[in-house]
């Protein structure tokens, strides 16, 4: 399965943390800004492509006539790419969210310790 589900709690995750760091110009909250951009460009790469490749299969036959395809659903998404480009995407995407993560983390601590000075 593709986990439509995952991406879009990364991409939730990723709101919490331009919410809670990205207020401050400091340099841990620009390095987190670069790295949740990377990760929210590959996301929509991917979705975009996902959007291309399934243009021409956006009806199926049926024995009534054509009924619209369930563009939610996984099986989907997953039918228009092979299970190496699905592999690969995820591979990329969970590099960036460490990426991610990292920042966040060290964004926090800087914030922590600029209040704890203060």
């Amino acid at each position: 399965m593709l986990g439509i589900e995952k991406t879009a709690c990364i991409v939730d995750r990723c709101a919490v943390y331009e919410h809670l760091h990205l207020s401050d110009a400091t340099v841990s909250s620009k390095n987190l800004q670069k790295s949740i951009f990377r990760l929210y460009t590959a996301i929509l790469s991917f979705l975009a492509q996902a959007i291309q490749r399934s243009k021409g299969t956006r009806y199926r036959r049926t024995g009534l006539g054509c009924a619209a395809a369930d563009f939610s659903s996984d099986n989907h998404i997953q039918s228009v790419f092979t299970t190496g480009q699905i592999s690969d995407y995820f591979k990329a995407v969970e590099e960036l969210e460490r990426t991610v993560g990292y920042d966040a983390d060290t964004a926090e601590t800087q914030c922590i310790i600029r209040l704890a000075v203060s």
